[in-house]
């Protein structure tokens, strides 16, 4: 796949200098800082999507997306619980980490 793949890390509030993507991932305090300036670097069709850990923050995203009109909208928490697998013997652990961060994610529609 990493003939397919690029990775970038930096501060992309301020815009970047790509164009025809197919995806963004962020994982910022205040993504929607940058995603105003990231979608025209974005195929139509392409997908943003962001990782935030607090409720508010999931919300101030969503919510730009929606003023943005961008499709496909999803919000989703995500929770992780451990297993104990063995042979003949895996199960679930028995304590879990309730919360661990928010998802969201859009498509820019043609």
């Amino acid at each position: 796949y990493l003939d397919r793949v690029t990775f970038h890390s930096d501060d992309v509030r301020s815009g970047v200098p790509l164009h025809d993507l197919d995806a963004w991932l962020l994982d910022l305090p205040d993504p929607w800082e940058a995603i105003p300036r990231l979608l025209p670097s974005l195929r139509p069709g392409g997908s943003i999507a962001t990782y935030t850990p607090t409720y508010n923050q999931l919300e101030r995203t969503v919510r730009l997306f929606q003023q943005l009109q961008l499709s496909d909208l999803r919000a989703e928490e995500h929770l992780v619980r451990g297993l104990h697998v063995g042979e003949g013997g895996t199960r679930p652990e028995f304590e879990m980490l309730g919360h661990t961060g928010f998802l969201a994610s859009a498509r820019r529609i043609p």
